[in-house]
């Protein structure tokens, strides 16, 4: 059914609104807004929408009478071309990213080819003093792909204008937060006071294999060789749809056969049987526990983070730290210590070795180190240990 809301404008008058949510027979979700009707237009127009559209005869050009709103299209691209064009953690960020443009863009109510260069600038400009450049650069990005999309692919759109023409900001700073001496104990001792025994696990994993935290969650007892010290994360469970083995260090199987134990001795073999989680928490749950959210439910799982908790970071005495950090530390670390990069990215996961450099930031221990490395190496082959050997000429005694 339509649902009718009905407006009281300057003039004292009413004017009733229709919003239809329905699906057609192929799957697709249309999402139709029609304005500026008396009651019995809203109500009549409403019904030859649901009717067209569950019968299949639906078409883009015919919203409105003329084109959908900004707001109903973005509506219509994360619900029917994000989930189809991007993997699930990019379809999260992008469907969330983009119903609440659809909410507060200042022109959301304009028609598609309403909308101007100059109000993207204005909108661009305003943004910028707000939230940082690489949030205006996605929004910016996910308006084009709008357009782009609807002159591409939307029946009666080809000549849409893409009002998107403007100076998009570029990727910004990258954060650069490494772990500072002593807090990977503290952040181990806070994550032990929980009842719930994942959080040390899930911190061992990130630290010792900086695997993104939705790789974690989705992990099955069936995906880790506790034996062989070898997990396998399949192709639907990593970001960019890529399958690899990871190994895990003596630390991690050590935490993996704690958890195990510890759900066998409370729960029975069942707990630990092939195809069960190893983590319980989803991605929403794990990241509200880490900045210390109130009572999170998954439904399917059954997992509560109960009310109380203050959040790992601030039990740990690091409240400016995120997970995603750890990713970037662990990374860096295997990289000081392990010179072959292409090995590195194939643990991390990472597309490209110009995306592998964008997580490390090496410290100047690392950098000396390296380099006493280097020179051990180089003693082997050299005359001597020490410069004024090496640079002594040969002489006969």
């Amino acid at each position: 059914m339509a649902r009718l809301h009905s407006y009281r404008k300057a003039d004292g008058s009413l004017t009733w609104t229709a919003r239809i949510d329905r699906r057609d027979p192929d799957g697709k979700r249309h999402r139709v807004t029609v304005s500026r009707l008396t009651k019995a237009e809203a109500e009549k127009v409403a019904k030859q929408i649901e009717v067209a559209i569950q019968d299949g005869r639906w078409q883009e050009q015919e919203r409105f009478g003329k084109e959908p709103t900004v707001a109903d299209a973005l509506h219509d691209y994360v619900d029917n071309v994000t989930p189809v064009r991007k993997k699930p953690s990019t379809a999260r960020a992008e469907t969330y990213r983009g119903r609440a443009m659809a909410r507060k863009l200042p022109f959301r109510h304009r028609r598609l080819s309403e909308v101007t260069p100059s109000q993207i600038r204005r909108y661009r400009d305003a943004r910028m003093k707000e939230v940082s450049q690489d949030s205006v650069r996605h929004e910016l990005n996910l308006l084009n792909s709008l357009y782009a999309e609807a002159a591409a692919e939307w029946e009666g759109f080809e000549d849409l204008a893409n009002p998107v023409t403007v100076w998009i900001p570029p990727i910004g700073p990258r954060r650069n937060r490494r772990l500072k001496p002593g807090e990977e104990e503290d952040l181990l001792r806070a994550a032990r006071s929980f009842r719930n025994p994942e959080p040390p696990a899930v911190l061992a994993m990130a630290l010792d294999t900086g695997m993104r935290l939705g790789e974690m969650l989705q992990l099955r007892w069936n995906r880790v060789d506790l034996e062989r010290g070898l997990l396998l994360l399949p192709e639907d469970a990593t970001k960019n749809a890529s399958a690899r083995s990871v190994p895990l260090t003596s630390w991690v199987v050590e935490a993996l056969r704690e958890l195990r134990d510890h759900r066998v001795r409370t729960e029975g073999e069942t707990a630990v049987g092939p195809t069960r989680d190893i983590f319980r928490y989803t991605v929403d749950g794990w990241e509200t526990l880490w900045a210390g959210g109130k009572g999170v439910r998954d439904k399917e799982t059954g997992a509560v983070i109960k009310k109380g908790f203050k959040g790992l970071r601030e039990r740990a005495g690091c409240p400016d730290l995120r997970t995603h950090d750890l990713r970037h530390e662990a990374t860096s670390r295997l990289v000081a210590r392990m010179p072959n990069l292409s090995i590195v990215q194939a643990i991390t996961g990472h597309k490209s070795l110009a995306a592998l450099q964008r997580y490390v930031h090496l410290r100047t221990d690392d950098l000396t180190e390296a380099r006493d490395r280097y020179e051990a190496s180089l003693r082997a082959s050299r005359k001597g240990t020490s410069w004024e050997q090496w640079n002594r000429p040969d002489t006969d005694e």
